[in-house]
């Protein structure tokens, strides 16, 4: 009898260490399969993002083309007529644009549709693009809205300046 009873402790100490280690395979399956799932959704999402933004600089570079002749008047003349006009053609562009603003060869601001708030990272993208004709594309804090910069330059009558629209 104590035979018995030995032998059917030994086998339930094997069928648990069985279960246990198929448990643990299952769970390291289980975690590694996410593991590469969320890997590959964050993957998939960059991508994404990186053809949006490609199509917005693709955009606004057409957008600033498209209109030298309306950006080469706001530069040397602002007034709100040529203002209103270019915020109704970027309107049309850019539905749901957060701000525009415009800058010289020298990267001084002419319009600036932050209400006067134009922010450090902004300003550092903006003398970046001037001095570079490049920029590091960032999500930029702001007390309405959280928003990125997309810059085209543009020449107009042999002035220089930079259009950029925050989305």
């Amino acid at each position: 009898m104590k035979r018995y009873t030995l032998y059917a402790l030994l086998l339930i100490l094997l069928m648990g260490s069985l279960l246990a280690w198929l448990s643990w395979s299952r769970f390291d399956d289980f975690r590694r399969y996410h593991d590469e799932t969320a890997q590959l959704s964050a993957e998939g999402v960059a991508d994404e993002i990186s053809r949006l933004v490609a199509e917005k600089q693709r955009m606004v570079q057409l957008f600033a083309h498209e209109h030298v002749p309306q950006l080469g008047e706001i530069i040397n003349n602002l007034d709100d007529e040529h203002l209103m006009m270019l915020s109704g053609h970027i309107n049309d562009y850019f539905p749901n644009y957060f701000a525009v603003t415009l800058t010289d060869e020298k990267g001084k601001l002419l319009i600036e549709d932050f209400d006067g708030l134009v922010g450090d990272a902004c300003r550092h993208d903006i003398s970046t693009f001037i001095r570079d004709g490049s920029y590091t594309l960032r999500i930029h804090p702001h007390i309405d809205v959280y928003h990125f910069d997309i810059m085209a330059p543009f020449e107009s009558g042999g002035k220089r300046g930079a259009l950029f629209i925050s989305r």
